[in-house]
């Protein structure tokens, strides 16, 4: 027998498997509908809020956490104890390992994020106005490395890689190569 919950005002498409402890429509039903597509794998533990919009084939691994006010596209994989905070965008064929947290974010397609990288979006923590907010943009074709800290505002280009650890505080031009704390160029 599975135990979960589905609330009010969620779409699912078909074909779509939903393990024990799964929440879908969590927050206030205003937000708008939650709307998962076919295909889609939504393991154990994971919770999505409403607002959401989850394309195709898509996959979490277990525990995720999906906030308001994201799209999801197609063939996109969100691993173990990841969050999607409000407002990202995640492009097509886009894999997010397990630890990562997103918030205000532009990935484009095909963007591979190691586990435990963090996108920050607070440009002054100290003073939390919704005007200070401003998440990453991330091109096409982009591998970031295990651990990595990106910092808000910044813009990374198509077909770019960044080691693992790295702290990128300022934009990356396309295909290039950067790592360090903070981040540096390495190569073309």
């Amino acid at each position: 027998m599975m135990d979960y919950t589905i609330n009010r005002n969620v779409r699912i498409g078909e074909n779509v498997t939903i393990e024990e402890g799964v929440i879908l429509g969590l927050g206030k039903e205003e937000l708008g509908p939650l709307v998962i597509g076919s295909g889609s794998v939504i393991r154990a533990g994971t919770k999505i809020y409403y607002g959401t919009i989850i394309g195709k084939n898509f996959k979490t691994g277990h525990n995720a956490l999906i906030r308001e006010h994201n799209v999801v596209e197609d063939n996109v994989i969100l691993g173990s104890f990841s969050e999607l905070a409000p407002d990202n965008h995640i492009g097509r064929y886009s894999i997010i390992h397990s630890l990562c947290f997103l918030e205000g974010v532009r990935l484009g397609e095909y963007v591979f994020v190691a586990p435990g990288v963090k996108f920050l979006d607070d440009l002054f923590p100290i003073d939390p106005e919704p005007s200070h907010y401003k998440g990453a943009i991330v091109g096409n074709d982009v591998a970031i490395g295990g651990g990595s800290v990106i910092l808000p505002g910044v813009n990374i280009g198509s077909r770019i890689a960044i080691g693992s650890g790295s702290v990128v505080s300022r934009n990356i031009p396309d295909g290039e190569v950067w790592f360090g704390n903070p981040a540096h160029f390495h190569k073309k």
